[in-house]
């Protein structure tokens, strides 16, 4: 039995011939053609895949649907969050209950720097994971955090980054916006995701979001922060303008609040 035959009778498989209904597709894994060996039917492998049932997970259509109707972003759809690659899991597998996706890049290469993680060649404690084939490296923008899934033949690698932990966030890129990466700093790692599968704009809307869900977490930990007297939050509100997470305007509004109160 070849590989390809492993994974189609484990929980990864092709779906049955769309034209004779037989379960006898096969290919997929060198290449994207897909053949009927019994009527001799040809697709590719992104159409035929089954869509993972992990842990015995089905996910209702009206679920998806909901997760894909009120996401900001319109790469959140079912094709995205369906699809396992080689990995077999899929990005439904991922998400905890009420979370809510709203954009999803996807490149072929995350790099991770800091926190002793290196196992690479590129030095400076920096280390790359990588996709290929039918694979893709998945960031995930949600309401709650934004986590990062590396698709791979044996697996996936898995990384999470709460809101609060993060410090910092660029976008690089390329000529003509032909390639893209989104850096995400935190206090203890820097994450450079690749968005070179998504367009400029999706890569753009994606870190204005986490700009967003970074302030509001920010603001809030600030406004319910502690108990600290009206002088010492407006010291904090004075750091988070001078790092660049509120804006002159957000702040002066935040400081009119506070000064009504001393």
């Amino acid at each position: 039995m070849g590989l390809f035959d492993k994974i189609k009778n484990s929980s990864l498989h092709l779906q049955s011939c769309p034209e004779c209904g037989k379960d006898e597709l096969s290919g997929g894994i060198t290449s994207s053609e897909v053949v009927c060996q019994a009527c001799g039917h040809e697709t590719t492998f992104s159409e035929a895949r089954r869509f993972s049932t992990i842990g015995g997970k089905e996910y209702d259509e009206e679920y998806i649907a909901a997760l894909s109707e009120s996401a900001e972003g319109e790469t959140v759809n079912e094709e995205v969050l369906r699809a396992t690659g080689s990995s077999g899991r899929c990005l439904l597998d991922y998400l905890d209950e009420h979370e809510q996706p709203h954009h999803i890049l996807q490149g072929q290469t995350i790099d991770v720097e800091g926190g002793g993680d290196s196992s690479s060649l590129l030095g400076n404690d920096r280390s790359r994971k990588f996709s290929f084939g039918v694979n893709r490296c998945f960031t995930v923008v949600t309401n709650q955090r934004v986590f990062l899934v590396v698709q791979q033949g044996n697996g996936s690698d898995e990384r999470h980054i709460p809101y609060d932990s993060i410090t910092g966030i660029d976008l690089d890129i390329g000529a003509g916006g032909a390639t893209s990466r989104l850096s995400i700093q935190t206090h203890g790692r820097t994450y450079h995701a690749s968005g070179t599968l998504s367009n400029e704009q999706e890569c753009r809307n994606a870190v204005e979001y986490i700009r967003h869900q970074r302030r509001e977490v920010n603001t809030k930990g600030v406004e319910s922060g502690a108990k600290e007297e009206p002088l010492e939050q407006l010291q904090s509100l004075k750091e988070l303008r001078d790092e660049g997470v509120l804006s002159e305007d957000e702040f002066a509004e935040k400081k009119a609040e506070l000064l009504e109160r001393i």
